[in-house]
């Protein structure tokens, strides 16, 4: 059932400066549905939608089947919508939207776009894939050409990564954590002075910012810019793409066998090597490897034995039968410090901390992406500089990696900032600035 369509019978034009407001919706296949291009300057406002419904707004469903120009502000979404929009806007003209407040959304939907279409001033969301959805939605936001202006995007309080697809921008949004999207393909978002949560530096960091030492030590490692203190600094170049990066768990591709439980949650046990054992935690978000026919988040780790974990939430792209490469996806955060490798051990000894805080840096997964730890063993040959901290102990200064070093080193310095000077604390007084550019 479609609540109000416009211009339904395909050969009747005009249909424009429609005014819908102060409406609402329950239970529906579609809410509102724009049928053709000569539907100008339509405003839908005050909308509210609270129930299970497929789809808020759609373009080119019905009538001529072709898209015209509608604004669509000031709407309350909740209560297991499918998707806010369906509007594939084919280069004849461009729809808009602002103001929206949505809970419980399954996805965004679906915009392409050449006619600069955009988002702004926005709540946007998702349903929970562990006791709504069932599965981790691949994708959450699939636009291109849309710009999303002030959104703030999320799976609330999950602080697990949104999946994006398609070539948006988005300029001032903020996110829980690092989204996921898949940068394999030429079609990949953008970000601008868009922010994490807890973060001090935004990704796709412009121009110049001041913030003070304990901030700056938290921020993670996206963007162009330096982190100066008098006459030391610390260069980030990690700007494209602005993503976490995923560490591999096993050098070989793995058969996912698929079971379905009674609540519908697909699963999966994956067996783990001895050397993989300690390279996975209950709660890290897998996803699989670029350039594989399908890219996506592939759930969560539910449990973890030595000899195995458990993935669930597997999303429906996935059919089962598939050899994928599998990889945590962890996001890049500012850590950097000194200390003693031994070929064969797991452990960093003599560690003399030079930026950054361990308890937080765990909080985030503990990843490191930098060229002094070359692993052989468990990563494929790009990413063989990539490694997990997974235990810190201040009493004797030693850190527990996910993985064996394979030679011995004094005195090595890792950093994921590609430091130029070191940042010593001493010159880091309470209260002192430090400039990011």
């Amino acid at each position: 059932m479609v609540g109000v369509c416009s211009s339904p019978n395909s050969f009747t034009r005009n249909a424009e400066l429609t005014l819908i407001n102060k409406i609402q919706f329950l239970n529906t296949k579609l809410c509102i549905s724009g049928s053709q291009d000569q539907e100008k300057d339509n405003v839908v406002t005050n909308l509210g939608c609270w129930g299970t419904t497929h789809t808020v707004f759609a373009t080119g469903l019905y009538g001529a089947h072709t898209p015209g120009n509608w604004y669509v502000e000031n709407a309350n979404i909740a209560g297991f919508v499918n998707q806010l929009v369906f509007n594939n806007q084919g280069g004849y003209f461009g729809s808009h939207f602002r103001n929206i407040f949505a809970e419980s959304l399954g996805r965004f939907g679906l915009i392409f776009s050449n006619q600069s279409t955009t988002v702004e001033s926005s709540e946007l969301g998702f349903a929970y894939y562990f006791n709504e959805t069932g599965e981790y939605t691949n994708p959450q936001i699939d636009c291109s050409g849309v710009t999303f202006i002030g959104c703030n995007i999320r799976m609330y309080g999950t602080f697990q990564p949104v999946t994006i697809h398609g070539s948006s921008t988005f300029m001032g949004c903020s996110f829980e954590t690092v989204p996921f999207a898949v940068y394999s393909v030429r079609d990949y978002p953008s970000f601008v002075n868009t922010f994490v949560q807890g973060s001090a530096c935004p990704l796709g960091l412009s121009g110049s910012r001041n913030t003070y030492p304990a901030e700056a030590s938290q921020c993670h490692s996206y963007g162009h810019y330096k982190i100066t203190s008098g006459a030391v600094s610390l260069t980030t170049d990690n700007a494209e793409p602005a993503m976490a990066y995923p560490i591999d768990l096993m050098g070989n591709g793995v058969t996912l066998n698929i079971t379905t439980d009674n609540s519908g949650v697909r699963s999966a046990v994956v067996p783990l090597g001895p050397e993989q054992a300690g390279r996975v935690k209950k709660g890290d978000v897998i996803c699989n490897s670029p350039g594989e026919n399908i890219q996506a988040i592939l759930g969560t780790v539910t449990s973890v034995t030595a000899n195995n974990f458990t993935l669930s939430y597997i999303p429906s792209i996935l059919k089962g039968g598939e050899r994928l490469y599998l990889s945590v996806f962890l996001p890049l955060y500012t850590m950097s410090f000194l200390g003693d490798i031994t070929a064969g051990s797991n452990q960093i000894t003599n560690v003399k901390t030079d930026f950054g805080d361990f308890q937080k840096f765990l909080t985030h997964g503990g990843l490191m992406y930098c060229n002094r730890f070359i692993n052989s063993q468990g990563n494929q040959h790009w990413r063989r500089s990539q490694f997990r901290v997974v235990a810190w102990d201040a009493s004797s200064h030693t850190i527990t990696l996910d993985q064996p070093a394979t030679r011995t080193i004094k005195g090595v310095y890792f950093s994921n900032a590609n430091a130029v000077k070191d940042v010593h604390r001493k010159t880091m007084e309470r209260g002192s600035k430090v400039s990011i550019k």
